[in-house]
């Protein structure tokens, strides 16, 4: 038997079909403000003199409280042997890669979080200007891909 195909009630009919994005826009990297959002933050950097990022500490809290999966940075956690790094962007949490250390998944969450907040940024650890330019050349001359 071949499938009946449901139709819309009148009040959807003007209403698109939900499509599913491409495999291409599904990738970690695919989010498409991050390039115009790093030539913004260059400026932005370039124009001002002094600029600093300071890092963002968490309230101590007992080591027995915390998961095992948990980790001492924001936005990381372990997944199997390796740590992963979760930003929050538009109100959903979107899963940016996995990483053989610890400190290098901090080190891009730190990246993606310049990245969508500027220069008020929650980071885990401090950053200068030169620093932060070197960060943003790096991944508009690479492969639009971060390397901590």
């Amino acid at each position: 038997k071949t499938p009946i195909p449901r139709r819309r009630s009148k009040k959807n009919a003007a209403l698109p079909k939900r499509t599913r994005p491409s495999r291409s826009a599904r990738g970690s990297n695919s989010l498409p403000v991050i390039r115009t959002n790093l030539t913004k933050l260059l400026t932005e950097i370039n124009s001002q003199e002094d600029i600093a990022i300071d890092a963002w500490r968490r309230p101590v809290t007992a080591a027995s409280n915390r998961s095992e999966r948990a980790s001492q940075y924001i936005g990381v956690s372990r997944n199997g042997y390796n740590w992963q790094v979760l930003i929050n962007f538009n109100y959903c949490k979107k899963y940016v890669g996995t990483y053989p250390t610890e400190k290098q998944a901090a080190i891009v969450y730190d990246f993606y979080s310049i990245t969508f907040h500027g220069l008020k940024a929650k980071t885990n650890f401090s950053y200068g200007k030169m620093i932060i330019t070197d960060m943003i050349q790096s991944y508009l001359d690479g492969t639009n891909e971060f390397k901590p």
